[in-house]
């Protein structure tokens, strides 16, 4: 038994990178998302990236596994990407940890595999 993407789709925890960074995040919080952007007042970047880098404006940087990224804090909303300040993100951010809080309160117990892929995330804060 696996974890899935709300798709049916089984994906790995450390591995589940997709275009916009781990789409689980911007899929699964996506009201969090809307309500932060309106509540915040932000608008959409002007910013272009396309999935076959022929016309990038804006460089990626390679994170710490290599993936490639945007290397300012940002959301993804619709095909759309919102930039934001570090206040920003660490009011973004939380409100989704508050969150991830109330659904680990009802739990009682989990399989090994989401065990395993919980103690690998939490152990790197």
């Amino acid at each position: 038994m696996g974890l899935t993407n709300g798709f049916g789709k089984s994906f790995d925890l450390l591995r589940g990178w997709e275009n916009g960074g781990r789409k689980e995040l911007w899929v699964n919080h996506a009201v969090s998302v809307a309500n932060f952007i309106k509540r915040e007042n932000l608008a959409r970047t002007q910013i272009a990236i396309t999935a076959n880098n022929s016309k990038i404006k804006l460089p990626l940087a390679k994170g710490k596994k290599g993936f490639p990224g945007i290397p300012v804090p940002h959301l993804h909303f619709k095909g759309e990407i919102y930039l934001v300040n570090e206040a920003q993100w660490g009011k973004f951010s939380k409100e989704i940890v508050s969150d991830f809080r109330g659904k680990l309160e009802g739990v009682n117990t989990v399989g090994l595999e989401a065990l395993s892929g919980m103690s690998a995330i939490i152990n790197k804060l």
